[in-house]
């Protein structure tokens, strides 16, 4: 069975009540919905929270909820809006701080050393970005958005999520950072073409 298809028809049983699809639903979802919580406020408790509040809201509401078209931007959507939701009501927004890019690069064939470098330098380079293009090079590179999906969950146009993309890899590679470290960044910038 597909994804969407498990997806599917977890949903359909979870608002149907079953107790035991939610909990698969919940297992399914949680970590990778924690990891963009985390990506938008880098607090363990707040993005447990933010993530934790979206299911209950979806168990307490599951009655009323119509099978959303894409579930999994339905599920981000969610988290995204209520992480900004807390974050105001906390007024935390002064606080956000850019996370250390563990989620940007992942690759365990290299050695812990070089493997560091390249977190160390990524994370330099991606600090020079705006929030919106951190949050889009998390969501297209580190989960696998395309780019109707992320335009879709920040409710802007696929071409100009495709232009920040562009400005942002052309920023990276611009700074004097980049051109220090070519050889390392040449092993983590994705082609796009």
């Amino acid at each position: 069975m597909k994804n969407n298809e498990l997806s599917d028809k977890l949903w359909e049983e979870f608002v149907s009540g079953n107790a035991n699809a939610f909990q698969q639903f919940y297992i399914t979802y949680f970590e990778e919905l924690y990891s963009y919580s985390f990506k938008i406020f880098p607090n363990q408790d707040f993005a447990k929270d933010c993530v934790q509040d979206v299911f209950v809201s979806l168990y307490e509401r599951r009655a009323f909820l119509s099978k959303p078209q894409n579930l999994r931007n339905y599920l981000y959507q969610s988290v995204r809006n209520g992480a900004y939701r807390k974050l105001e009501r906390e007024n935390k927004y002064k606080d956000l701080k850019v996370d250390k890019s563990e989620h940007i690069v992942e690759n365990e064939t290299f050695n812990e050393e070089i493997y560091d470098r390249k977190k160390e330098v990524l994370s330099i380079l991606i600090r020079n970005l705006s929030k919106k293009q951190q949050e889009i090079l998390f969501l297209r590179f580190s989960r696998g958005f395309d780019y109707e999906e992320i335009g879709d969950l920040l409710g802007i146009d696929k071409s100009s999520v495709r232009k920040q993309v562009y400005r942002a890899i052309k920023k990276i590679r611009n700074s004097q950072d980049f051109s220090k470290s070519i050889d390392v960044i040449l092993m983590l910038i994705p082609s796009f073409y």
